[in-house]
């Protein structure tokens, strides 16, 4: 009986072990575009980091100009959109944009698409990896698009020579039925064929600029940010999709800066969110906005630099074993007590 007492206290201890193990191993990321002035970037760079700021790495290589970047929902790859102009603001660069894709150690880049197109920018995966959606001056206008990453198959979801207008910054529902996107000024979503489109932001009557468009992790809300231009006012809205309530969430702007937030993004519930915020002094650093407390917390700390777009991941391994140790340590106890 005592050996079958041994074998069972072992047996127990292999499992906390491998428990604390996976409750210390797992690890959410944030990835962001970054220019570190003080650390000698010429260029914007792909960036990521933990949850609370640490272990920042560098992910693209010193010589591109890179921006854009999406986690997959795997939390090993990175879309992101390279910009072969590396920044020059005219007619001609500003379009000259392809997308590639790299795991998160910085190995195995390489441009996706077959009928790759150097006007093709802000991407986001479907929730399931398999599919790309973006947008694109491949006719002239500003369209989305989405592509099958193993049928390379590209399919237009806008036509805007047709209906009018662009359409930009598209970013796919949780549920993986619907996309939505915005012109600038109103906020959009559409099925994930182009079908049904409906306007559900409307152009605000003001002289006012929305964007940076996001779901939330339960698709109950859409969190966007608005720009009064005059006077210069700033503030996250937080849409609720089912009865078009509104949560304004207010910003303080530094004198003389105009769109303080450069990149919204949910972190992990529909309590959280990711902000690139723009300083007093004029850097830009990456920061976690609780939505109910209204507290920031500063996450990067670029004294020079400039930190946009943050993106979310659970990663490889989902966070839930994290509020379950509580539960395995007093069943655990309860067996080694035995």
């Amino acid at each position: 009986m005592k050996m079958k007492h041994n074998g069972q206290r072992g047996h127990v201890c292999i499992c906390l072990t491998i428990l604390l193990f996976y409750a210390l191993n797992v690890h959410a990321k944030i990835v962001f575009d970054a220019k570190q002035k003080h650390m000698g970037d010429k260029f914007y760079h792909i960036y990521a980091m933990e949850d609370d700021g640490s272990n920042l790495r560098r992910i693209t290589p010193s010589h591109h100009y890179d921006i854009s970047s999406r986690w997959f929902p795997d939390g090993k790859r990175i879309v992101f959109e390279r910009d072969w102009g590396k920044g020059r603001m005219n007619t001609v660069d500003v379009m000259n944009r392809e997308l590639f894709i790299i795991d998160d150690t910085g190995r195995n880049e390489h441009s996706f698409m077959v009928n790759r197109h150097r006007t093709d920018k802000r991407p986001d995966t479907s929730p399931d990896g398999r599919h790309i959606v973006f947008d694109s001056y491949r006719t002239g206008e500003l369209d989305i698009y989405t592509y099958d990453l193993a049928r390379d198959k590209l399919t237009a979801l806008t036509n805007n020579k047709i209906e009018g207008g662009f359409t930009q910054a598209p970013r796919w529902s949780p549920d993986g039925s619907r996309i939505v996107y915005h012109n600038g000024q109103a906020i959009w979503v559409m099925n994930v064929n182009g079908g049904k489109k409906e306007q559900i932001i409307p152009v605000p009557a003001s002289p006012t600029v929305l964007g940076y468009v996001c779901w939330s992790p339960s698709g109950r809300y859409i969190m966007y940010y608005e720009v009064d231009l005059k006077p210069v006012a700033g503030r996250i809205i937080v849409h609720k999709v089912s009865t078009g309530m509104r949560d304004v969430h207010n910003l303080p702007i530094p004198e003389g800066k105009y769109g303080q937030v450069g990149g919204l993004a949910w972190m992990g519930d529909d309590n959280t969110a990711l902000l690139s915020y723009q300083e007093a002094g004029g850097a830009r650093n990456i920061y976690r906005y609780d939505l109910n407390s209204r507290r920031m917390t500063k996450l990067t700390n670029f004294p020079q630099g400039h930190a946009y777009f943050p993106h979310w991941v659970e990663g490889t391994l989902a966070v839930s074993p994290l509020d379950k140790v509580t539960t395995r340590w007093g069943y655990l106890k309860q067996e080694l007590a035995q």
